[in-house]
């Protein structure tokens, strides 16, 4: 879930084989709109809670497992 790990590689659009917008975004992306996020995979799972308050300002963390809002 870190940077430039899943999403698309560098180019002007990308390669054949892009994968996409990748984990990274999309959880700053759940996260930015107040959604949840979820990541289960065979014996590990990585979930990123809503925030509470509505006027929180929305604050991103490179390494997911940084965030407060996070359970394993």
């Amino acid at each position: 879930m870190r940077p430039g790990i899943t999403g698309a590689r560098a180019g002007l659009y990308g390669v054949p084989d892009n994968a996409g917008a990748g984990l990274f975004i999309t959880r700053c992306m759940a996260k930015g709109t107040g959604g949840y996020f979820l990541l289960d995979s065979g014996r590990a799972a990585y979930r990123l809670r809503r925030s509470r308050d509505d006027d929180e300002m929305v604050q991103l963390y490179m390494d997911a497992f940084e965030d407060p809002r996070h359970d394993e």
